[in-house]
């Protein structure tokens, strides 16, 4: 993207420099990136103020990962020309407006898969599953009947399928704990670099319990789709964003220095945040993180 290297910067070390615990400057061999995820953060936590005086200050430009024409993530990045965290972060807002009430609704199936299946009232969830999408597409067929009767058969059929295949899977999950120990009898984090790559390593130890779905180690750690997500078994590749993401629920779930209260619903925000974050970063030269789970 560019010949200065690009550093992406996490949250935490923007609030540090802020906090003048750590000194950051414009340096001409560096490039500092933030992404929209730094303006979701700001969105949730309301504190904006420090977080454009740092990108200000260190002329942080943004990176942004780039959707093809039907929207489906792409492993092209652009990163922009500076311009004001504040004037972005306004277009920002302009653009989640409409949807964000619908952005987060998967969250409580991420606690509810975690093994606290008693978070999730799964008939509340489905009828606000309609609703959502009830609202996505009623401006564009609300005068055309036989489209409209069409989606909400459609969407009808959706709902009752997933909330069969909800009651079902809250019979069959088991505590987290429990779950990581039918998998494998090591604790993941006490695996030592010094052994071999990590990720083969996990895979050895966990092979077995996958193997028999069968889940393979590039579908299990994000390179390939997972068969059950996958509509087109001709187009296996995942993007990279998407496959990091994933890759980082999957080591969360099973174990490696997973982050904590992974089954608390108000700590989904930030365990996704740090998803995205990571994400974001591959595109990068680096990434400066104060979080030891994440560096």
């Amino acid at each position: 993207m560019d010949s200065k290297g690009i550093i992406y910067i996490d949250q935490n070390i923007i609030q540090y420099v802020y906090e003048k615990k750590l000194e950051l400057n414009i340096d001409d061999n560096i490039i500092w990136a933030y992404s929209d995820e730094h303006f979701g953060e700001i969105n949730r936590h309301n504190d904006e103020f420090q977080c454009f005086e740092v990108l200000k200050h260190l002329k942080a430009q943004m990176i942004k990962i780039h959707l093809d024409d039907k929207f489906k993530i792409t492993d092209k990045c652009f990163l922009y020309d500076y311009d004001d965290p504040r004037r972005l972060y306004k277009d920002y807002l302009d653009t989640i407006e409409d949807y964000k009430h619908i952005s987060t609704q998967f969250h409580p199936l991420q606690t509810f898969f975690n093994g606290n299946t008693e978070s999730l009232n799964i008939d509340n969830y489905i009828e606000q599953f309609k609703s959502n999408f009830n609202s996505l597409i009623t401006d564009g067929i609300e005068d055309n009947d036989s489209l409209s009767n069409l989606c909400n058969n459609l969407i009808g059929t959706v709902t009752e399928q997933l909330k069969t295949s909800l009651f079902n899977a809250k019979n069959q999950i088991q505590p987290l704990d429990k779950m990581r120990k039918s998998i494998t009898k090591k604790q993941l984090s006490d695996l030592d670099h010094n052994d071999g790559a990590i990720m083969e390593q996990i895979w050895l130890h966990v092979k077995d319990s996958f193997e028999k779905i069968p889940i393979t180690k590039d579908q299990l750690f994000g390179k390939e789709k997972l068969p059950s997500l996958n509509n087109n078994p001709g187009e296996n590749k995942q993007s990279i964003f998407e496959g990091i993401a994933q890759c980082h629920t999957l080591l969360n779930q099973l174990g490696y220095w997973p982050d904590e209260k992974l089954t608390r619903p108000s700590k989904i925000f930030g365990i996704n945040s740090d998803a995205s974050h990571i994400a974001h970063g591959f595109f990068c030269n680096g990434i400066l993180s104060a979080d030891d789970r994440l560096c």
